[in-house]
Formats: structure tokens, C-alpha cells, sequence
């Protein structure tokens, strides 16, 4: 399979964007017009269109049209990927409360759990491997920065790390084995909130609540019976001080998007469950300042097949806006949201740009409270790029991470990260 490249260089050869036009298309010719728009002429195709298997013209793609292409500028301030010698995935990103970013995600050369630290350019300061952390399939789910500017970290087998600000381990905790933690946020006065659930009687798993102070011991935690077994994904703060918590409820199989409300002493105030298609679960969630909550996530169904969507409700929960963002044949399985300083909703999701195995970029997206599309852009080269995390920046643009040049488990995937303009 061949694409076009496309790329801008600058007069001391330093590449200023690049772009690959996937699925066949073809370029001949281009100039820039004003304000960054480039216009190309070429053969561009909207899909790969084979004849038959095995004949002379197996290989000929069809359905082409001679039009011209309008490009904007490069949608990215910077990428890279941060190639350390192994095969990476990065799975988790949060803000530093001094300066740049926590980046988590798994190494399989020893399925070890590393932890990174980079600048807010991109750049690493320091790299920490936690092989005592991490065994087969054990990935990390949560990052939150402390105020002394290191982080905790946990694990989705319930193991709780301080990592210093220099990358140094200071203690671990291993008191949360049996509730599926898959949430963290701080709290007043260096505390932290956790969220997860927790086996009562097969197959009913509760929501499970917990406080704890900055040496990880348990300041209390609750359990809540609700109407459908939950498996958590997410939490976030609200505008009344009390917080959020998202994910999938129901059966195996049958599940639907929930959102549960709770004050800032546990109190659970409402819960509410969308369902969209088969399966369906929520991967993030984001509160909006006009009081309503913003949820990302992914679902199934055998007509739909996988697609990731944004869910916009009002401050009660009630559902305002479904937008379908990403469809595809194939798995979609990841799909995140935050907010700007506008308080513009920002998504991001891992989407498939053709039927060929691997060829994956990331879709990102900015939404106004009313559902309205402010832009979108697919951000992605030659190479298949894969969502992991998204958090904003002190600029007020969007940072994501994940990782790219993966296929199979024989390739070596390199550790994803992009600045994404948010304009």
C-alpha cells in the first residue's frame, strides 16, 4: 500500500508539518495561499475500491476523481514519538503542578509499568521503570499530580505508588487489591478521592468510594448498592464541590453508559444510564461549567458496529446531546474528554482510516456546551497512532499521548506525544 506524503520545509531544513494522504490518494501539484491554507491538485480516492483476488487488476484501485485538495495548516504545535529502546504503550497523562507532564504506560520487553516525566516541549526529564508494580496484564489506570510536585499512581490491580518529583519511588500500597480502583482526583488539603468498584455477590459489583490522605491511608469509604452491577472508568470533579463518577453498568454483554452524582461527603445524590447499542461504556468524563458533565466513550452493536461517542447532559444528568464521532468495523477502544478555558468541550479518540489491519490515526474534536463542532482534526502520519490519554495544557492547548508504529506484538511501538492547536 502506498500513500502521498506531503511536507513543509523550512530554509534551514527543518520539517515544519507533514501530512500523509491515506487510502491511494495522489498528488501532483500544490501551492500556499494565504493565511496557511495549502491547495493541492492531484487523484484522490475516498476509499480503497480492489478487484477481485488474484487477477491482473487485483492491485488497481477504482472510483478516483481529479479534484482539488484545501489543507489548513499543520494541526499540531509539536509531535513525537519519545523512542526508548523496548516496545511502549502510554496509557495515562496528567498535568505536573511545576512544570510538564506524567506520562504512564506498560513496556513489554519485561511487562514492566514505566512512568515518565517530560517538559511541557515534550522532552523527558526522567524515566522510572516500577517492575514491582506491574505483572502480566497489569496496566496502570490513574495519574494525579501532588502538590509537591510528584504524583500517585495506581495500578488495575489496586497497588498505589508515590512517585517523587525527581522519579524516585518513595512508597507503595497495596490496600486497594479488591476494588478495582479506576479513578483519582485531589481533594481539599493534599486528599485524594478514588473510585472503583468492588465484587459483592457474583455478578453484582458495587460502586466503591474512597478518601485517603497524602501517605495513601484511608480517611473512609463507602459502598453503594445500585440498580445494575458498574464497572468505573471515571471521575471528576463538579461545580459544587462534589464530583462525578462514569463507566459501564449492567451484564456482561448488555451494558450501558452510567453517570453517578455524588457530594463531597459521599452522599450519592442521583445515578442516571444511557443505553446505545449492545455494549456501550464510558471511558472519561469532564465537567462543563455550566453545571451540565461531558462523557466519552465507546459502543457496540451489530448494526452499528464499534463507534465512539460524546454524551452532553444538563447539571442533573438528564441527557442533552448524543454525537456519533467515530465508526468503524473494527474495535474502537479508546475515546477521552476535557475541557478548555473556555470551558469548550475537547474529545479524542482512536479511529481506523481504512480496512487495512493497523492503520489507525487519532481523531480529535472541540464542541461548544450546545453540541455545537467548533473544529476537528485527525492527527496521524505514515505510521498507525493509537489514543491513550488527553489532558490540557497551561497554553490552553490539548496534549495527547498513546502510541504509534504498532500492528502486532512483534512490532515495537514508540511512545506517542502531540501538542494539538486548539483553534
Amino acid at each position: 500500500i502506498q500513500h502521498t506524503a506531503l511536507a513543509e520545509i523550512d530554509n534551514e531544513g527543518k520539517t515544519i508539518w507533514t501530512k500523509v494522504l491515506k487510502d491511494g490518494n495522489f498528488v501532483a501539484d500544490g501551492f500556499k495561499q494565504k493565511n496557511g491554507v495549502y491547495q493541492f491538485v492531484g487523484l484522490y480516492a475516498e476509499k480503497f475500491k480492489p478487484q477481485k483476488e488474484g487477477s491482473e487488476s487485483s492491485k488497481i484501485l477504482t472510483k478516483y476523481d481529479a479534484s482539488r485538495l484545501t489543507l489548513s495548516e499543520n494541526p499540531c504545535i509539536w509531535e513525537k514519538n519519545l523512542f526508548i529502546p523496548g516496545k511502549e504503550q502510554a496509557y495515562v497523562i496528567e498535568k505536573a503542578k511545576d512544570v510538564g507532564y506524567f506520562i504512564a504506560g506498560i513496556d513489554f520487553r519485561g511487562n514492566d509499568i514505566f512512568l515518565l516525566k517530560v517538559d511541557d516541549d515534550g522532552e523527558i526529564l526522567w524515566r522510572a521503570e516500577l517492575g514491582d508494580w506491574s505483572a502480566s496484564m497489569e496496566v496502570p489506570v490513574c495519574l494525579v499530580a501532588t502538590e509537591d510536585g510528584g504524583c500517585l499512581a495506581m495500578n488495575n490491580a489496586g497497588k498505589l505508588f508515590y512517585i517523587s518529583q525527581n522519579g524516585i519511588e518513595q512508597w507503595q500500597s497495596r490496600d486497594y487489591g479488591d476494588k478495582n480502583v479506576a479513578g483519582m482526583i485531589a481533594a481539599e488539603k493534599g486528599n485524594y478521592y478514588l473510585a472503583g468498584s468492588t465484587w459483592k455477590t457474583y455478578p453484582d459489583k458495587a460502586l466503591w468510594l474512597g478518601k485517603i490522605n497524602a501517605k495513601g491511608k484511608m480517611i473512609w469509604e463507602k459502598e453503594y448498592d445500585l440498580a445494575l452491577p458498574i464497572e468505573v472508568w471515571g471521575i471528576a470533579k463538579t461545580q459544587d464541590g462534589g464530583f462525578v463518577i462514569t463507566g459501564e453498568s449492567g451484564l456482561i454483554g448488555e451494558t450501558q453508559v452510567a453517570l453517578i452524582k455524588i457530594d463531597n461527603n459521599g452522599k450519592m445524590l442521583w445515578e442516571k444510564n444511557f443505553p446505545l447499542g449492545k455494549k456501550a461504556n464510558a471511558k472519561s468524563v469532564a465537567s462543563l461549567k455550566n453545571g451540565g458533565y461531558a462523557i466519552a466513550g465507546i459502543s457496540y452493536s451489530e448494526t452499528e458496529k464499534h463507534k465512539a461517542f460524546l454524551l452532553i447532559t444538563h447539571e442533573n444528568g438528564t441527557l442533552n446531546h448524543t454525537i456519533t464521532l467515530v465508526k468503524s468495523d473494527n474495535d474502537v477502544a479508546a475515546a477521552a474528554v476535557t475541557t478548555d478555558n473556555a470551558g469548550n468541550i475537547l474529545f479524542a479518540a482512536t479511529q481506523e482510516h481504512s480496512n487495512y489491519k493497523g492503520d489507525q490515526e487519532i481523531y480529535a474534536a472541540k464542541f461548544d456546551v450546545r453540541g455545537k463542532k467548533l473544529w476537528e482534526k485527525s492527527i496521524g502520519g505514515a505510521n498507525s497512532h493509537y489514543l491513550g490519554g488527553i489532558v490540557l495544557s497551561p497554553d490552553n492547548q490539548l496534549i495527547i499521548t498513546g502510541y504509534s508504529n504498532y500492528v502486532t506484538h512483534k512490532d515495537e511501538p514508540d511512545i506517542y506525544l502531540v501538542k494539538v492547536r486548539n483553534e
